[in-house]
């Protein structure tokens, strides 16, 4: 195996060490991260926004599904992304398939998380979050993919 078939699995298997912090998390703490998360942004924000003091915590708590989904999203299309750049360098065959084997890969995990999320107090299992995994990886590969053949015909092109 090369030295960045090796940097990009071990970048996955870091990736899903974080994923998994994040699901170890109590019901409690989830919601503090998300809404400490998204008081920076109102915050960062309020300047544009004009968005009053007191109008900060209701602001915070009308955002907790969105930035949560938005979470679920890009954590997982950052895995697809390293998990499609591992397979790339590890396996000799067409892209249609790393991309399943890639794709398969975060799918079993998103699915193993969601099951690991279910054992944490406050937590459960949503179906709906594994939707957006599984969307965030897509995206994830296909942007890869994107720019990976792109990057080959210009190089063909030369």
């Amino acid at each position: 195996m090369n030295k960045k078939a090796v940097i990009f699995w071990v970048l996955t298997i870091l990736i899903m060490a974080v994923i998994f912090h994040f699901s170890s998390q109590t019901a409690v703490e989830s919601t503090d991260t998300s809404n400490s998360f998204s008081e920076k942004i109102i915050r960062l924000l309020q300047p544009i926004t004009n968005i009053a003091e007191e109008d900060i915590p209701s602001a915070v708590v009308s955002m907790d599904g969105a930035i949560r989904i938005l979470a679920h999203y890009s954590v997982f299309l950052l895995l697809g992304t390293v998990c499609y750049l591992a397979a790339y360098f590890t396996k000799d065959m067409r892209h249609i398939y790393k991309s399943l084997y890639s794709v398969g890969i975060c799918t079993a995990y998103a699915i193993s998380d969601e099951i690991h999320q279910y054992f944490v107090p406050g937590r459960s299992l949503q179906i709906s979050d594994i939707l957006t995994d599984i969307a965030g990886v897509i995206t994830g590969t296909l942007i890869v993919i994107g720019i990976i053949v792109l990057i080959k015909r210009k190089k063909a092109s030369e």
